[in-house]
């Protein structure tokens, strides 16, 4: 199971979502924190901790001293028994709460598998997935990259007209973003338009709950401070009951002109 965070800050479990070790060190601290290997976080490139080991008997050279080049270095994982609770923790960048005057919360937990996704993984290095490629294909994601959004729901993301409904302030929009083009990332995702990859991502998607297309995210639970107002309507639009539709042509997959389609997703 992988989860991403944005505005939040994990405890626990372990999050996969920033750091790696840049490069070869034997100064532990050192690391690379990318904000958007996987997706845009706007965390500060502060989340997450280091991945763990799995070298026999640790990944120390001769003067003791951590080495990522020890086998086993860098690919250590979290097991948990069938059964076992899994407890989420994490800080909330900009607050949160019932009845504070100045915030209205909603959160979002949710996951994937290698269901959705065959080639699910957290990568090794602290490159962004998608690569640095224009546009990013299947032969030029390295294995060491995180993979999470497969290439074909970014590459439908990109294609399609944004929703033009959606609160934009006084940003610029992207004209050939597609849906990858939001308020919070006006430039899109994808280096072509200029900006920094974060990862394979769809920023209208994220962004916008429930959203109007298939995803390959499952849901877990929402936390509401306005729960009376809010939780009949999750309850009812979530894709984990709900099927959302595309068009055949993706340039306009817009809700009027949507169909139903089968959905995965079980209640």
């Amino acid at each position: 199971m992988y989860l991403n965070s944005r505005d939040l800050t994990w405890v626990f479990q372990v999050s996969e979502s920033i750091r790696r070790l840049s490069a070869p060190t034997s100064q532990l601290w050192l690391k690379d924190r990318n904000a958007n290997r996987l997706f845009d976080s706007q965390n500060n490139a502060a989340s997450g901790y280091q991945i763990g080991d799995d070298c026999k008997p640790a990944c120390k050279d001769e003067n003791n001293n951590y080495d990522v080049t020890k086998e086993g270095a860098t690919l250590g994982t979290m097991k948990f028994y069938q059964g076992s609770e899994l407890y989420i923790e994490w800080h909330n960048q900009h607050g949160c709460g019932v009845g504070h005057p100045n915030l209205h919360c909603q959160i979002i937990l949710q996951y994937m598998t290698d269901t959705d996704n065959p080639n699910l993984r957290d990568g090794t290095d602290q490159d962004s997935a998608g690569g640095d490629d224009n546009d990013p294909t299947e032969e030029t994601a390295e294995i060491a990259r995180g993979y999470h959004e497969p290439l074909d729901y970014y590459q439908a993301c990109i294609e399609r007209e944004r929703n033009k409904g959606l609160y934009t302030a006084d940003q610029q929009i992207e004209a050939n973003g597609g849906a990858t083009s939001t308020r919070q990332n006006p430039n899109g995702n994808g280096r072509r338009r200029g900006n920094t990859r974060h990862g394979l991502e769809c920023p209208e998607e994220r962004d916008y709950y429930p959203y109007w297309h298939p995803t390959p995210w499952h849901d877990i639970a929402i936390l509401t401070d306005e729960p009376q107002i809010r939780c009949d309507y999750y309850r009812a639009e979530s894709q984990n009951v709900k099927p959302k539709g595309l068009c055949s042509n993706s340039l306009y997959n817009q809700v009027d002109c949507l169909s139903p389609k089968p959905s995965a997703r079980k209640p």
